[in-house]
């Protein structure tokens, strides 16, 4: 089956936030609702679980930036994106925390993340190809910042 790329365009960051648990730190970032041909409005969340960090107070974070392995090797943050009735698998490569205010965090997800599109059908006998992704979005913390160590 032929691919062809998938619309970037088309994936709008909305505010998102991070939460941590005994995985590590799980970061989940609404898209703006979108159309695909073929599958209509997409209302869709990127969300990315297992990610380590040396810490979670966001002012320790301010201003670093780490890479993640590709999934399946050990350290890896994976995660999906729901599009066309599937699940699509989702590697975190870079993160980089820009700038803590006002319990908002900028980040940037430097080199991006990996999406795997498994089959989704973008018209004529073709489906979307894996891509990266590279985009800035703003998370929130939870509160009390300086006490989730």
């Amino acid at each position: 089956m032929k691919k062809v790329p998938f619309p970037l365009e088309l994936l709008v960051p909305q505010l998102g936030h991070i939460i941590f648990n005994q995985f590590g730190g799980s970061i989940e970032i609404p898209l703006a609702p979108f159309e695909l041909p073929d599958h209509g409005t997409i209302e869709t969340t990127l969300l990315i679980d297992c990610i380590t960090l040396p810490t979670h107070d966001p002012d320790i974070l301010s201003g670093k930036t780490f890479s993640f392995p590709l999934n399946p090797a050990e350290g890896c943050a994976e995660g999906s994106v729901y599009m066309g009735y599937h699940h699509h698998p989702v590697d975190l490569l870079h993160l980089g925390f820009v700038k803590f205010a006002n319990g908002e965090m900028d980040t940037k997800f430097a080199v991006g993340i990996a999406l795997d599109f498994e089959g989704l059908s973008a018209a004529d006998d073709a489906e979307y190809g894996n891509i990266g992704w590279q985009f800035d979005a703003k998370i929130l913390f939870p509160p009390p910042f300086s006490k989730m160590n």
